[in-house]
């Protein structure tokens, strides 16, 4: 992954697993920031995380519901 103005921010993506939400997430990657990779399904949260660290990005998946406090 390259690095650009995003080096050494970090985001949280809610939805990050599938869709629109890993696609946020994989571009924030490329772009340089550490992921928080945040869903509700566990295989697609460990998925997205593996393929922005597979593609040399930081990632950490997280399994939770941003509707429950």
């Amino acid at each position: 992954m390259s690095t650009s103005a995003l080096s050494g921010k970090s985001a949280i993506v809610s939805g990050a697993g599938s869709g629109i939400g890993r696609a946020i997430a994989l571009r924030l990657a490329q772009d340089g920031a550490a992921v928080v990779v945040f869903d509700l399904n566990a295989e697609g949260s460990q998925a997205t995380a593996e393929a922005i660290r597979d593609a040399g990005g930081r990632a950490e998946p997280l399994v939770g519901d941003v509707t429950s406090p």
